[in-house]
């Protein structure tokens, strides 16, 4: 099985060889943003996930089959960029970033979740959702 297989995608949202027009990359420049795809991207810096004792105890239910992406190569992709430092802000309405280091991380899995969703109708991107580690990284 892919990655988002199971997903329900957004069946408004263009998708090539569903319900696009055959010739829509030739659309006049005043109507081509009909078949752009917006996306946005939502995240919940205070949800906390508590370590769990082990995957055999407690197993994933989906191995990004669906909307969290496949656990394994997330964690690589964090593991080689541990070392980057977040970069604060200046913007008073971002906190989440600023406050990345105070905040106890003892014992949590993640510390947060982010994801993608369309913008147009608030559904859910296949493989878009993910675990957040101290904030925003």
């Amino acid at each position: 099985m892919k990655e988002g297989e199971l997903v329900v995608v957004c069946p408004a949202c263009p998708h090539l060889g569903r319900n696009l027009l055959q010739d829509w990359e030739n659309a006049p420049p005043h109507v081509k943003w009909l078949y752009g795809l917006f996306l946005a991207i939502d995240a919940n810096f205070r949800l906390c996930h508590r370590n769990k004792s082990s995957d055999e105890a407690d197993p994933s239910l989906n191995s990004g089959w669906v909307y969290f992406v496949e656990q394994t190569r997330f964690k690589e992709v964090l593991d080689a960029s541990s070392g980057q430092l977040q970069e604060k802000s200046s913007c008073a309405g971002h906190n989440a970033i600023n406050l990345t280091d105070t905040k106890s991380v003892r014992r949590m899995a993640a510390t947060g979740v982010g994801a993608i969703v369309c913008a147009m109708h608030n559904l859910t991107r296949p493989s878009a959702v993910s675990d957040l580690q101290k904030g925003e990284r």
